[in-house]
């Protein structure tokens, strides 16, 4: 569990907690959002999770959705069996260290900390977990914890001051290690999203964690518990609920057309914002559209249309290359399109530059949705680009009081095949991330019916193929 440190020997001379004065100098003074945040890191932490860097301190690096990003400094302790503690001692902005990283390196306190020693130790700089917020589109976690990383040495043989990380979507149930995507980290604290490391970028982890019995003057697991409650009941923090959970593996979503083709994404944006708010939704985070390039793939008889199955790999403006499989039930009944609601399983997956090379090239790969092919299209043959979906997307991240997430986005889309284009089409999807399904329902009627919209009742790929006959 992660939580704040308020001991009197970490009280500053006002007796004020330590990291909250840190945050208010270093990161802002909303505490509330901070302690949002920590409470929601929580829910995806699983308990024994072990955050380890020079000994037993470690660094979070949180990317909120307003203002800059800030770096959570702790250590962490053993507690009752298996599980640990991580206590917040301090914040920090993204590029700066705590005196445990430097004692680690062997570099005094009073030292002067130069670009050059930064170079040469990273790992005085370099989070252990990330949290994004808005949660990548394709996970259903904003914790990601970093696996491996590639670094690049310079003709001297020193390290470069830049980073590739590998990190994977972090669960209450552990590390998803089927799926991942890559960020670019250097050591002024700057990270963004990439596709695939660089060419000559290559390949430390500790795992040292003391009992919090043994440390005297850290107290007991009790103290934190209660005084970390009282926190939250004066800041007014409710504790989030998990995702929902639906009996079935299906996602839940609605996609809706837009009549009125003279109205542009900010302004239906607005009208959507306005009917959220009116049903006591928060807006989490509301981007600049961005640019999404499908293309679908498929047998010469279209054995996945006729499955109801769509296989796409899309690369965008975040920089993120991934293949989606996407398949319906096979019983029709149990979706209800005049109401504009899709059930689909799907499966999403970071790929690799040569997996790319090699399924444009008609060759088989070994990424999970690809091998998933045969279960739900058993006569489909070696698949070929069929279609190309373009797509503006603008994407509304909504959360109810219990952190439970819902996207809504407001897409402009064209249509390509053969060389011929048609569009665009102006689609609205809503689609629950943890979200009850009831709520789900509930904000795609009020929506379709204060905004007039059509059910749209074929995905992208059918209606590219119905309008590109």
């Amino acid at each position: 569990m992660l939580i704040l440190n308020k001991l009197t020997q970490f009280h500053n001379s006002k007796g004020a907690w330590e990291p909250i004065t840190k945050f208010k100098v270093r990161a802002g003074n909303d505490v509330s959002k901070m302690l949002d945040i920590i409470t929601e890191i929580n829910l995806y932490l699983p308990d024994d999770w072990r955050l380890t860097r020079s000994k037993n301190n470690f660094s979070i690096l949180v990317s909120p959705s307003s203002g800059d990003p800030y770096i959570l400094k702790g250590n962490s302790f053993r507690v009752d069996g298996h599980e640990i503690l991580h206590i917040i001692d301090s914040i920090f902005k993204p590029g700066f260290f705590d005196q445990y990283d430097l004692r680690a390196a062997g570099i005094g306190r009073t030292a002067s900390i130069d670009r050059k020693i930064k170079r040469e130790n990273p790992d005085i700089l370099v989070p252990n977990l990330y949290f994004f917020q808005p949660r990548p589109d394709d996970s259903a976690s904003p914790l990601f914890a970093r696996q491996y990383e590639k670094i690049k040495l310079n003709k001297k043989g020193q390290p470069l001051g830049t980073q590739y990380h590998r990190i994977h979507p972090l669960y209450k149930w552990g590390l998803d290690l089927d799926h991942f995507r890559w960020v670019k980290w250097d050591i002024n604290g700057n990270v963004q999203y990439a596709d695939y490391p660089e060419e000559d970028y290559h390949g430390a982890d500790y795992w040292i964690i003391p009992s919090l019995k043994n440390e005297d003057l850290r107290g007991k697991k009790e103290d934190y518990l209660n005084n970390f409650s009282k926190l939250l009941q004066e800041h007014n923090i409710q504790k989030p609920a998990p995702p929902h959970k639906v009996s079935t593996p299906y996602e839940y979503e609605y996609k809706f057309l837009v009549r009125e083709k003279t109205l542009t994404q900010e302004q239906l944006s607005g009208k959507i914002k306005e009917i959220l708010n009116r049903e006591g939704l928060i807006i989490v985070s509301s981007g600049k559209p961005r640019e999404q390039l499908d293309t679908y793939f498929d047998d010469n008889e279209l054995h996945l249309f006729r499955h109801g199955v769509s296989f796409r790999f899309r690369e965008s403006s975040g920089k993120i290359a991934r293949i989606t499989l996407k398949a319906r039930p096979s019983n029709t009944a149990d979706q209800d399109k005049s109401k504009g609601e899709y059930r689909r399983i799907e499966e999403e997956m970071t790929v690799s530059i040569s997996q790319k090379d090699a399924l444009f090239k008609g060759e088989r790969i070994t990424a999970l949705p690809y091998r998933l092919i045969p279960y739900v299209a058993p006569d489909c043959s070696d698949l070929k680009p069929v279609v190309i979906v373009k797509t503006k997307r603008l994407l509304l991240e909504v959360k109810n009081d219990v952190h439970q997430y819902a996207e809504v986005c407001i897409d402009v889309v064209n249509y390509e095949r053969n060389r011929t284009i048609v569009g665009p089409d102006i689609e609205i999807e809503i689609e629950s991330k943890g979200m009850g399904t009831n709520e789900i329902a509930h904000i795609a009627a009020k929506i379709k019916r204060q905004l007039n919209l059509d059910n749209s009742k074929e995905s992208k790929y059918e209606r590219a193929l119905s309008l590109l006959k």
